[in-house]
């Protein structure tokens, strides 16, 4: 089976390539999804852009990823599908059950996205001792704390009178 993997430190993306995924490739598939598991990775994306046909063992494949991900509160996502792989996940109605995205990016934006939920959901204000603050992605995190503020008047708020009238009592620029 050919294929590149890189691992980084909130998700692995596999990129297979190989035109067909079928009896043939599927038990390699499984077993690599499977020890991505045993070794803490939860989070996978499958680039699936250089294969034009896959069938039920792939299919198979693909829906043990999943339930592994899934098991160990993670996702995994499909990307790169073309015309004739997106037609045989209609057919196994498996289309509406994975997660798909278009892209490579919006594939990792999901996963970082899903990744700020699950820590939200599981934050414990009283004990910070116990999080790994280092997966997080800064720059993507600053980037959508900016977005969020973009467009926001700040004129328009009324601490900001305040504000003024508080500094110019006391003869401060600024």
């Amino acid at each position: 089976m050919k294929y590149t993997i890189d691992k980084l430190p909130t998700y692995a993306l596999i990129k297979l390539e190989e035109k067909k995924v079928d009896t043939r490739i599927s038990p390699d598939l499984k077993q690599l999804f499977v020890l991505m598991n045993t070794e803490g990775i939860n989070n996978i994306i499958l680039d699936l852009s250089s294969t034009d046909y896959i069938d039920s063992s792939g299919l198979s494949s693909i829906l043990v990823a999943n339930r592994l991900c899934t098991n160990s509160n993670g996702y995994f996502i499909l990307t790169g599908i073309n015309p004739n792989v997106s037609k045989m996940l209609e057919i196994s109605q498996l289309k509406d059950k994975l997660n798909i995205a278009p892209t490579i990016d919006d594939a990792i934006e999901e996963i970082h996205l899903a990744e700020i939920e699950n820590f939200d959901e599981n934050f414990d204000v009283n004990n910070f001792d116990n999080y790994n603050f280092d997966d997080f992605d800064e720059v993507n995190l600053e980037e959508n704390f900016d977005d969020d503020f973009e467009d926001e008047n700040f004129d328009d708020l009324e601490f900001e009178d305040e504000f003024r009238s508080e500094y110019h009592e006391n003869d401060y620029d600024y």
